[in-house]
């Protein structure tokens, strides 16, 4: 790991970015592409490994709900 990010894929399909190159998410660690979520490269995130560790878990359970709800049921925004 350095300090700049290698996030040149995530440019190429249009993940947003900050001016740093850190990957700008919501909470749920979504970002602006529909089912391209992030951890551990974040914009405003602490850079510390527990932190990963915990976006990791978020990141994990948004995915699972992402893939086990069914397109036509919309998405929920709580």
């Amino acid at each position: 790991m350095g300090l700049k990010p290698n996030i040149e894929f995530f440019q190429k399909i249009g993940v947003e970015t900050d001016d740093r190159g850190y990957i700008i998410a919501d909470n749920r660690q979504r970002t602006n592409v529909k089912g391209v979520f992030a951890v551990g490269i974040l914009k405003g995130a602490f850079r510390l490994l527990i932190v990963g560790a915990a976006h990791g878990t978020i990141a994990a359970q948004k995915i699972y709900e992402y893939i086990k709800k069914p397109y036509w049921a919309g998405e929920d925004e709580k």
